[in-house]
């Protein structure tokens, strides 16, 4: 569902009144912009809206969705927060009435269409999927979304069982990974202000593995393409940036990953993982839970970058290495 500007242009166009109404917010993986950027130099405004996915302005032409870039937003003579409200609010006018009619339905709803679109833009519409969760008659149960491609939007009441948990989470994973312009496989729910939030467990569940394993394949896709484009344009003297790795236990299934700190480099970006190894240079390595490491050494968080990155410089003195491997245990 797009514009109801009729006829679209084929190229977005110069002036505000004339692109206002073709402005949709979309939601994509935060590393969706840095190929064009690196190649053109294009530039295109955007927002964190969950870990490792941001909003970007797209542009509901007749060839197929464009996107605002900050030469386009300059031109406009408008503010990148104007251009932002008018994009919301234009969604907000094309899928109020899918609100509206919507009858009791406590069941999982999948919304999809082929092509560009803007159904998973919904959750971006702060109370929308709430409203929906009201209008379904969930009751006190939270409404669970998914958006693991373009255009596509899964919403059901949470789940009662750990088998609807699971199945969920292994449809959205399935569904990503197949997607020929995949969105993430995380499970997400909404906060008090209706806002999309990864759903979570308590850290004592035993499922809570599972949710950890769909955060772990979005962070490792985004955070690669990331590494890849700030590698390519590091220049002499810039800080180390340091890679995510994923591993899976064979016995257990259970996925984490791994950020490398070296001694032998003396600034380093590191990548937000679940451990932190520790590379000496005697060739020795061991492993700390990454929050153990932050209460014992300055992990400062580098707002430039997302999925963000943490700035670590001087390698840690004598006594804290030695706090830290008592620490140190196998992942």
């Amino acid at each position: 569902m797009g514009s109801t500007t009729d006829p679209k242009p084929e190229r977005t166009p110069r002036d505000w009144a004339s692109a206002r109404p073709l402005l949709r917010p979309v939601p994509r993986p935060a590393d969706f912009d840095l190929d064009a950027a690196d190649e053109t130099g294009v530039q295109f405004p955007s927002r964190p809206i969950a870990p490792c996915l941001s909003e970007f302005i797209g542009v509901d032409l007749s060839v197929g969705m464009g996107y605002a870039t900050t030469e386009l937003v300059a031109g406009w003579g408008v503010s990148a927060d104007e251009v932002a409200a008018t994009a919301h609010a234009n969604l907000a006018a094309d899928f109020r009435p899918l609100v509206s009619s919507r009858s009791l339905a406590p069941d999982v709803t999948y919304l999809h269409e082929p092509g560009d679109g803007y159904l998973s833009s919904l959750p971006l519409l702060g109370g929308w999927i709430t409203a929906w969760a009201d209008s379904s008659g969930w009751g006190e149960r939270r409404p669970v979304f998914l958006i693991p491609q373009r255009n596509a939007l899964l919403i059901a009441p949470e789940p009662t069982d750990a088998e609807q948990l699971l199945n969920l989470l292994a449809a959205a994973e399935r569904e990503w990974q197949s997607a020929e312009r995949p969105l993430s496989p995380v499970l997400y729910t909404c906060d008090a202000a209706g806002h999309m939030i990864p759903y979570d467990l308590p850290a004592d569940s035993p499922f809570r593995g599972a949710l950890r394993r769909s955060w772990n394949l979005l962070a490792d896709s985004v955070y690669a393409g990331q590494t890849e484009y700030l590698r390519a344009k590091a220049e002499f003297g810039d800080p180390f940036f340091a890679a995510l790795q994923r591993f899976v236990d064979p016995g257990t299934g259970a996925s984490f990953t791994v950020a490398t700190w070296a001694e032998d480099l003396e600034m380093t970006l590191l990548p937000e993982a679940d451990w932190i190894a520790f590379a000496t240079r005697d060739n020795e390595r061991f492993f700390v839970p990454w929050d153990d490491v932050a209460r014992e050494c300055p992990l400062i968080p580098d707002p430039r970058y997302h999925p963000i990155r943490y700035y670590v410089q001087d390698w840690p003195e004598p006594q804290v290495m030695m706090r830290l491997q008592t620490l140190a245990s196998m992942p």
